[in-house]
């Protein structure tokens, strides 16, 4: 009977150690689990958690630092801690693209930013030539890579024209280029033609292009001619050339008429530099038409007696009037196939008068008692009187045009 109770007792005291035991391990387990910290790792832009700092599981209070990725640079430390099962930026650093030199400066050219905003890593610049320039590299990009811009800088070359053949009778001037070499962008050739006679066809500056090309074809140079225009059947013309050929630059075509009809027009025109004539072709015509009486002419008499008719041919003399000057020595008109020709005009003198003087304190530097017409032409010498002096605007010598002087003044 005693062995049998003190069964039971044991039995009784190994099943609660067992149990305290258990309860013991439970709660030892569940205090390990609730002070570590693990994985996911807190995300942070472009920075990655260092390698030597990667383990399954980490306690309270173990750091947990961060490394940027390749192409980016720490501004200040980054810095996680295990805080009770969950991670605590203890550091507020960041990573920020790795930035790149000042690109160099590109000769004759520049550069845009086509990817990024801002000179760092992963930016691309693209170079663009200036007007009148090409670019002669293999690549027009650079990249912001880890040791700085990608490729070389690239180099742009002024834009040339390759000089063309010109004519034999062309002439360049004003920057043509010496041995032929080729004229770059901007620059302008001038052509003229060498000999006389002859005329540029096509544009006299022709310019080397942004594109490589010129302006404008190069010109040639030609044979000034003057078209024939329309001769009446009754002229007779003298110099034309032979056949239908063209009439070159200087010649004179000489035009006549027959004994019973006048010319109408100038008798010599000339073929100009410009391929024109000096002046319409004339005509001829029938000498039997009459004039009327003669044209009127202010201050003048007709020298004899005048008619209502006159045949063609007849020639009428006029006579100024006192102290009226004919202009040209131009003294008689002629009718011809019933019109006057030769206009006649009388030039009118000018009045000098002791009142147009005193008003402007003058007298004539020499006397000339009762002169009061100066006729057209002839020049008066005037001076200041007694106590006045000359005022240098106007000349004291002065000429009569057609009824008009300038008077001189004192003062």
């Amino acid at each position: 009977m005693a062995f049998i109770t003190w069964c039971v007792t044991y039995v009784t005291m190994k099943t609660t150690l067992l149990l305290f035991c258990s309860l013991l391990c439970v709660a030892t387990s569940q205090i390990d689990q609730d002070g570590v910290c693990t994985e996911p790792f807190p995300v942070v832009s472009n920075a990655e958690v260092s390698e030597e700092y990667r383990k399954p599981n980490y306690t309270d209070g173990s750091p947990l630092p961060f490394s940027c990725v390749l192409g980016y640079v720490p501004a200040g430390r980054i810095v996680y801690s295990c805080s009770k099962t969950k991670w605590a930026r203890v550091r507020n650093g960041r990573c920020l693209p790795k930035p790149c030199e000042l690109p160099e400066d590109m000769q004759y050219g520049s550069y845009d930013l086509v990817e990024g905003t801002d000179l760092v890593f992963g930016t691309v610049i693209k170079y663009t030539c200036d007007k009148g320039y090409q670019m002669m590299s293999q690549f027009d990009r650079r990249v912001c890579m880890l040791d700085g811009w990608s490729n070389s800088l690239p180099v742009c070359e002024v834009l040339t024209c390759e000089l063309g053949e010109t004519d034999s009778s062309v002439t360049m001037s004003r920057g043509n280029p010496a041995n032929g070499e080729p004229v770059k962008y901007g620059e302008t050739l001038h052509f003229t033609c060498a000999q006389d006679g002859m005329s540029i066809r096509g544009e006299k500056e022709v310019t080397c292009t942004s594109s490589g090309e010129w302006s404008a074809p190069f010109p040639k140079c030609e044979a000034i001619t003057c078209a024939r225009d329309e001769i009446h059947n009754s002229v007779q013309v003298r110099g034309l050339p032979t056949g239908n050929s063209p009439v070159a630059y200087g010649t004179k075509l000489h035009f006549s008429c027959n004994s019973n009809m006048a010319l109408e027009g100038v008798q010599v025109v000339t073929c100009l530099k410009n391929g024109q004539w000096s002046s319409t072709f004339p005509k001829c015509v029938k000498l039997d038409k009459q004039c009327g009486p003669p044209p009127s002419v202010p201050f003048a008499d007709i020298v004899g007696t005048s008619r209502q008719e006159y045949n063609d041919g007849d020639w009428v003399k006029f006579k100024c009037q006192s102290y009226y000057k004919l202009q040209d020595l131009r003294e008689s008109t002629k009718c011809i196939n019933g019109r006057w020709s030769n206009p006649i005009t009388c030039l009118k003198p000018c009045t000098v008068t002791p009142e147009d003087m005193d008003k402007r304190n003058i007298a004539f530097k020499w006397p000339k008692p009762g002169l009061r017409y100066v006729e057209h032409g002839d020049r008066i010498t005037f001076a200041c009187k007694k106590d006045w002096r000359e005022s240098l605007n106007v000349a004291f010598a002065q000429p009569c045009k057609d009824g008009r002087m300038n008077f001189p003044a004192c003062y």
